[in-house]
Protein backbone atom coordinates (compact mmCIF):
# COMPACT_ATOMS: atom_id res chain seq x y z
CA UNK A 1 0.00 0.00 0.00
CA UNK A 2 1.06 2.96 -0.81
CA UNK A 3 1.37 5.90 1.80
CA UNK A 4 -0.73 8.98 1.52
CA UNK A 5 1.65 11.28 2.86
CA UNK A 6 4.84 10.44 1.96
CA UNK A 7 4.36 8.32 -1.24
CA UNK A 8 6.58 5.54 0.31
CA UNK A 9 5.18 1.95 -0.91
CA UNK A 10 5.12 -0.02 2.03
CA UNK A 11 3.84 -4.05 2.31
CA UNK A 12 0.27 -4.91 1.75
CA UNK A 13 -1.24 -5.87 5.22
CA UNK A 14 0.43 -3.27 7.54
CA UNK A 15 -1.45 -0.33 9.28
CA UNK A 16 1.30 2.23 9.70
CA UNK A 17 3.61 3.19 7.12
CA UNK A 18 7.53 2.13 8.00
CA UNK A 19 9.28 5.57 6.62
CA UNK A 20 6.93 8.58 8.35
CA UNK A 21 4.28 6.89 10.75
CA UNK A 22 0.92 8.03 8.71
CA UNK A 23 -1.69 5.26 9.47
CA UNK A 24 -2.47 3.29 6.65
CA UNK A 25 -6.14 3.07 5.60
CA UNK A 26 -8.82 3.00 2.75
CA UNK A 27 -11.39 5.12 2.33
CA UNK A 28 -14.61 2.86 2.59
CA UNK A 29 -18.02 4.24 2.62
CA UNK A 30 -19.71 1.78 4.64
CA UNK A 31 -23.40 3.53 5.10
CA UNK A 32 -26.16 3.64 2.24
CA UNK A 33 -27.54 7.23 2.45
CA UNK A 34 -30.33 6.71 4.66
CA UNK A 35 -34.14 7.45 3.05
CA UNK A 36 -36.35 9.65 4.54
CA UNK A 37 -38.06 7.24 7.19
CA UNK A 38 -34.94 5.94 8.53
CA UNK A 39 -33.64 9.02 8.69
CA UNK A 40 -36.67 10.35 10.76
CA UNK A 41 -36.75 7.02 12.75
CA UNK A 42 -33.42 7.68 13.36
CA UNK A 43 -33.44 11.52 14.63
CA UNK A 44 -36.80 9.89 17.15
CA UNK A 45 -34.76 7.50 18.79
CA UNK A 46 -32.32 10.45 19.32
CA UNK A 47 -34.36 12.57 20.80
CA UNK A 48 -35.73 10.02 22.88
CA UNK A 49 -32.16 8.58 24.15
CA UNK A 50 -31.60 12.97 25.13
CA UNK A 51 -35.10 12.74 26.70
CA UNK A 52 -34.34 9.60 29.21
CA UNK A 53 -30.95 11.04 30.22
CA UNK A 54 -32.65 14.11 31.03
CA UNK A 55 -35.43 12.62 32.80
CA UNK A 56 -32.43 10.50 34.55
CA UNK A 57 -30.89 13.65 35.85
CA UNK A 58 -33.67 15.44 36.90
CA UNK A 59 -34.79 12.17 38.96
CA UNK A 60 -31.21 12.02 40.63
CA UNK A 61 -31.54 15.62 41.48
CA UNK A 62 -34.73 15.40 42.54
CA UNK A 63 -33.69 12.36 44.71
CA UNK A 64 -30.47 14.35 46.32
CA UNK A 65 -32.55 17.37 47.11
CA UNK A 66 -34.97 14.74 49.27
CA UNK A 67 -32.04 13.16 50.82
CA UNK A 68 -30.98 16.45 51.81
CA UNK A 69 -34.05 17.73 53.11
CA UNK A 70 -34.68 14.49 55.33
CA UNK A 71 -31.38 14.55 56.37
CA UNK A 72 -31.60 18.67 57.48
CA UNK A 73 -35.11 17.71 59.21
CA UNK A 74 -33.66 14.86 61.42
CA UNK A 75 -30.52 17.38 62.33
CA UNK A 76 -32.55 20.22 63.30
CA UNK A 77 -34.26 17.51 65.52
CA UNK A 78 -31.38 16.07 67.08
CA UNK A 79 -29.17 19.13 67.50
CA UNK A 80 -29.85 21.66 70.46
CA UNK A 81 -30.91 25.32 69.75
CA UNK A 82 -27.99 26.48 71.73
CA UNK A 83 -25.61 25.26 69.17
CA UNK A 84 -26.44 27.49 66.75
CA UNK A 85 -26.54 30.86 68.69
CA UNK A 86 -23.60 32.35 68.45
CA UNK A 87 -23.54 32.30 64.92
CA UNK A 88 -25.64 34.93 64.40
CA UNK A 89 -25.40 38.53 65.95
CA UNK A 90 -29.24 39.96 66.06
CA UNK A 91 -27.39 43.20 66.92
CA UNK A 92 -25.07 43.45 63.89
CA UNK A 93 -26.29 46.21 61.22
CA UNK A 94 -25.30 46.39 58.17
CA UNK A 95 -22.50 49.12 56.74
CA UNK A 96 -23.95 51.88 54.97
Amino acid sequence: MICPKCGTDNENGKTVCGKCGTFLYRYTQNRRPLSRAQRRKEVASNWKQALKGTFYALLILFALTLVLFIISLILGNILPDSLFEGLIDPSATLPG
